[in-house]
């Protein structure tokens, strides 16, 4: 850094809830599906997990394997 510019960091405290999903068992199931099922079942999960954040303003957070994390109560951050 040069010096020049100036990037404050600030905090901004929240109530929210988080959400974390995940597929119970998947570990041991996955290894008795071929690779087609397998993809099948994680798009059909996370379009399904998807459309409930679309549909209720619930902010994605991230997918972590065969789980999805989710934030409500706090759309916009």
């Amino acid at each position: 850094m040069d010096g020049e510019s100036r990037d404050d960091i600030s905090e901004k405290l929240k109530l929210l809830t988080i959400f974390i999903s995940k597929i119970e068992g998947l570990t041991e199931v996955s290894s008795t599906l071929d690779p087609a099922n397998l993809t099948q079942i994680l798009n059909e999960y996370f379009a399904g997990m998807s459309q409930i954040t679309a549909r209720d303003g619930v902010a994605l957070g991230k997918y972590v394997t065969d789980a999805i994390i989710m934030f409500f109560d706090d759309p916009v951050s």
